[in-house]
């Protein structure tokens, strides 16, 4: 079962509340642009530790990684991180709004005792990038210090969770910070053993649904096995920092995540509508058309022309169709198909042909993804509703895993708020 406590987390020690110069969205949406410009804004930003400069080799002294730790390492000394006097669970409250719809979204920063996945304790939705899994591993490893936290989603429709939230927002906030997008993150730290212990007991025993950060969870399992290989188990790698939020509540946001992509050679539009026709009906179409659809669908984007509306024919046999092991739910997403039916058979993108990934770009932001059209950076554009979260739900019980960037919650955890330290 899951097993979280509240732990002495280190955080900046500025004499200001707002630390927004100091954090940073998380380093896997971050271009190396926007890297560059925190970091000249502010010299103590995070990304000086979770994107420093250097190579990913990590047997060069001078690679990113060391001068992570390096950085970490010169920033306790030199007071710029301290360390909480006391074990508190952190409440970070974010403020946002989607079209116009202000949110509200409560997560619990805890310390969690990792499970193995086969445990069906904490339960992944999609498949992690083997590369990707190295230099984070590399890097936490390294340092030994999660600059960051995964982000999990918890069953609880209690009272108890209003409670706990209300007590918190109680308590004058420890740290504020604004990002570009204009989301307000608030942290509350909480030492009161009574909240602690009903904290906790509230969320102990849980099942876990990992949102966001499958990479940083992947390897905490493996720094824990490695500990445990050197006989430096038992310690802080026997856990990881985790951000909790309420699944069932309201304010939890899934955004839709468009794909644009470039055709492996000259891109015929009309030839392309034909081959897909086989199994969809297209015509012109809005988002609000998509949305009012009731059945598999999705928006296309092509040079010059109006965006179309693509649904699934009514008499495809999606088991025969997607002749595939996974489960009728897993066949039924929209993302599911798109990947099945159109964007590998007729474009050649594949998640398991790590060379076709080059010619896919994603974004929850549709428009970004049209303006490849016109300048000739992508063929297509697909534009889809989000996942709902009974479809997460369903498929990560079934044992099975999403496909790739088949969810975007928003927004993302900042990175900044909080460290947690294993030495």
């Amino acid at each position: 079962m899951v097993q979280i406590a509240a732990f002495k987390g280190w955080r900046y020690a500025s004499d200001e509340t707002d630390i927004s110069t100091l954090c940073a969205p998380p380093y896997d949406v971050l271009t190396t642009e926007e890297r560059d410009a925190l970091a000249a804004i502010d010299e103590h930003c995070v990304v000086e530790l979770e994107l420093a400069h250097g190579s990913m080799d990590i047997d060069d002294p001078n690679s990113s990684f060391q001068r992570s730790k390096n950085t970490w390492t010169k920033w306790v000394e030199e007071g710029v991180v301290k360390e909480e006097a006391d074990p508190a669970i952190y409440v970070l409250e974010q403020e946002f709004d989607i079209d116009g719809v202000s949110h509200n979204r409560i997560s619990f920063i805890v310390e969690m005792k990792l499970c193995a996945f086969d445990e069906r304790v904490v339960l992944p939705h999609e498949h992690t990038l083997p590369k990707t899994v190295d230099n984070v591993f590399n890097l936490i490893n390294t340092s030994r210090v999660n600059y960051s936290q995964v982000f999990g989603l918890y069953q609880n429709a209690t009272s108890e969770y209003d409670e706990l939230v209300a007590l918190a927002k109680a308590q004058p906030p420890a740290a504020t910070a604004v990002d570009a997008k204009g989301v307000r993150s608030t942290l509350h730290v909480m030492t009161d053993p009574d909240f602690i212990a009903r904290a906790v007991a509230m969320l102990d025993g849980e099942e876990i649904f990992i949102a966001d950060g499958h990479h940083r969870y992947t390897v905490g399992l493996r720094l824990r096995d490695f500990a445990r290989a050197a006989q430096e188990g038992g310690g802080k790698t026997e856990c990881t920092m985790i951000a909790l939020t309420n699944m069932d509540d309201p304010q939890l946001a899934i955004l839709g995540y468009h794909r644009a992509v470039k055709a492996e050679s000259e891109f015929d539009a009309n030839a392309f509508c034909e081959a897909i026709s086989e199994y969809f009906d297209i015509r012109d179409g809005s988002l609000d058309d998509l949305n009012a659809y009731d059945g598999p669908g999705f928006l296309m984007g092509l040079a010059g022309q109006p965006l179309k509306l693509v649904t699934l024919k009514p008499d495809v046999d999606l088991d025969k169709a997607i002749a595939n092991d996974h489960c009728m739910a897993w066949k039924e997403l929209d993302v599911s198909i798109l990947h099945e039916l159109v964007i590998w058979p007729q474009l050649g993108v594949s998640t398991a042909d790590v060379k076709t990934l080059e010619r896919i770009a994603f974004s929850d932001k549709a428009a970004d993804l049209l303006a490849r059209l016109e300048d000739g950076r992508s063929d297509v554009v697909f534009i889809l509703r989000p996942t709902r979260m009974d479809q997460l739900r369903s498929i990560t019980l079934e044992g099975e895993v999403l496909p790739q960037k088949a969810t975007f919650f928003y927004p993302k955890l900042p990175s900044g708020m909080v460290f947690r330290s294993m030495r």
